[in-house]
């Protein structure tokens, strides 16, 4: 888990990379984080409308994931193995796949 930044080349029509974390180009959905990152708490851009499948999986240093309104659908298994994840700020309005967290310990905290 040493992936601290994940570079996308300028010239990608698909992909771009925000903050070393993967996106997709426009930045509308968060592919995947970048799990070698050591920071503790992470705020998903506004930008974003969806969270992608296995975005977050197993990353193990963030204690703390804040999810902004704009986001209406998580994809499966994006949190799964975050072992360290204690809370996960989320709008009442968002759809989850029915297995978007497994094995985390995470409190669902919805706003």
């Amino acid at each position: 888990t040493s992936l601290t930044n994940i570079a996308v080349d300028d010239g990608n029509l698909q992909y771009e990379s925000i903050d070393g974390n993967l996106y997709t180009k426009g930045g509308n959905t968060f592919v995947r984080y970048a799990i070698g990152k050591t920071d503790t708490c992470f705020e998903i851009p506004n930008s974003v409308t969806s969270i992608g499948l296995v975005a977050f999986l197993g990353c193990t240093s963030l204690t703390s994931i804040e999810i902004p309104s704009s986001v209406t659908s998580i994809g499966g298994y994006a949190f799964t193995g975050c072992k360290n994840l204690k809370t996960i700020k989320l709008p009442k309005t968002c759809q989850c796949n029915t297995f978007w967290i497994k094995d985390c310990p995470a409190e669902i905290i919805y706003y």
